[in-house]
């Protein structure tokens, strides 16, 4: 099975556990969200809000969103433990992510990794009339295993 096939199966049979809240960024320019990545983004469909059916693009591919998990220090009571999970799926959401990762020089966002995204304005409305939201991203890749990028054998000196 493929890595996304896992974690579709993974992401559909998601009801045993703790739910872990989502985070919105709501309407209020400036509300920005950040955390330590807690596991690998996932890639998973989009459903739709009010029926939680897949959502499929006219053409009958499925819409993929990422969803980051984050631990964020956040707490709304004795039983949150500040995990918040965040669904990329606006172009602008994607554009920001792929900047921020770019920007570290990987080609993902892993887990230890330290994110934030903030929501910057409104952009111009489009054909449909609506404006788009407007984020910036950062994203700290994870520190490395290795000390100092050096091959170490063992029983050979440091040198």
């Amino acid at each position: 099975m493929s890595d996304l096939a896992n974690i579709l199966a993974r992401s559909a049979n998601a009801t045993d556990g703790p739910k872990i809240e989502s985070f919105k960024f709501g309407r209020t320019v400036g509300t920005s969200v950040s955390g330590m990545l807690v596991e690998d983004p996932q890639l998973v469909q989009q459903r739709d809000f009010d029926t939680k059916e897949p959502v499929f693009w006219p053409s009958g591919d499925p819409k993929m969103q990422v969803v980051l998990t984050l631990d964020t220090g956040l707490s709304e009571g004795p039983n949150d433990d500040g995990l918040r999970k965040l669904y990329l799926s606006s172009r602008k959401q994607l554009e920001a992510l792929g900047k921020a990762v770019a920007a570290e020089g990987v080609a993902e966002p892993k887990a230890g990794g330290q994110f934030k995204m903030t929501f910057t304005g409104w952009g111009e409305p489009g054909l449909k009339g609506g404006a788009p939201k407007l984020y910036e991203a950062t994203y700290k890749a994870p520190a490395s295993s290795l000390d100092d990028g050096k091959i170490k054998i063992a029983g050979e000196p440091d040198w």
